[in-house]
């Protein structure tokens, strides 16, 4: 399929151009509704002979390529809320799609990765701004960006520590520095996922050997795992602080200095939401799309 929608489809899994991520669990996803008698299946967020009203309801899933073209992505975004019911909603995903959503959890006392942040264009010195805030090592990215794209570690102790690209990567676009987390390469990063607003299920992401990226697709590793109470109480606390009704929200989770745990992101957009380790997420997540659907 390549994105044509000749017949009206009750759930359009949205997904990147020519669908090349469509995943495993997307193919679950479907498989659930068709059970439950919706039709369903993937439409690339691209498709430009894509009729968005014959669609009932489009689940934004795996568009992993919106960072690279945000304008047209966010124009696409609200033309589809325009002929069909979009979830996560247009708002929310207006509002998760610039990393700067995270000053906003901060200030309502959340406990957020320590994050300085630099407006395109500013004339601001890696080196100074590290030493200013005391940090040695740090991770410098875009505030609009995913899957680790122009994320750089930086230590300063290090002979030729100091990227250069992030003065031209500043100068292009709005850039976030955060100190280097060192305790996920030790303990990894822990993702809770939620569906319709409640704790399904949890893994932790490791980075491969020499590595801090978690990502698979740059080494790193996952499993399933359980997490104690107080931290999905505080998981929950993040996911009802966006303020809306959610389909589906992952919150990635770090641990800091102190055996606290640090928000790393909040992924309301098109985070993997790793169904396929908890096969009753998939049920819950397919009868919460049906209720939406009103079927």
């Amino acid at each position: 399929m390549t994105g044509e929608t000749p017949r009206r489809m009750d759930v359009a899994i949205v997904s990147s151009k020519d669908l090349v991520d469509f995943g495993e669990d997307d193919r679950l996803l479907v498989e659930a509704l068709c059970k439950l008698g919706l039709s369903a299946g993937p439409v690339a967020w691209r498709g430009s002979d894509v009729d968005w009203s014959r669609i009932g309801v489009a689940v934004v899933r795996s568009t992993w390529d919106y960072s690279e073209d945000l304008t047209s992505f966010l124009q696409w975004v609200d033309h589809v809320s325009t002929r069909s019911t979009l979830v996560n909603h247009r708002d929310v995903i207006r509002w998760n799609a610039n990393k700067r959503y995270l000053r906003q959890l901060e200030q309502e006392g959340l406990p957020v990765v320590p994050t300085r942040w630099f407006t395109k264009g500013s004339n601001v010195g890696l080196t100074d701004a590290m030493t200013e805030a005391g940090w040695r090592e740090a991770v410098y990215k875009p505030v609009v960006s995913g899957g680790a794209a122009n994320t750089h570690r930086v230590d300063l102790d290090a002979p030729g520590g100091h990227p250069r690209d992030f003065a031209r990567l500043l100068a292009e676009r709005d850039m976030m520095v955060q100190p280097f987390m060192e305790r996920i390469a030790l303990d990894g990063e822990v993702s809770l996922t939620f569906i319709a607003g409640q704790y399904s299920h949890a893994v932790v992401k490791r980075p491969g050997a020499g590595d801090y990226r978690v990502q698979e697709e740059l080494g790193g590793s996952l499993e399933r795992t359980e997490v104690p109470g107080a931290t999905v109480e505080l998981a929950k606390r993040i996911v009802d602080a966006s303020g809306s009704d959610l389909l589906y929200a992952r919150v990635d989770l770090v641990p800091g200095v102190r055996d606290d745990l640090r928000l790393m992101e909040l992924e309301l957009i098109e985070p993997e939401l790793f169904l396929r380790f908890e096969p009753a997420s998939v049920h819950a997540m397919a009868a919460a799309i049906a209720k939406i659907a009103g079927a």
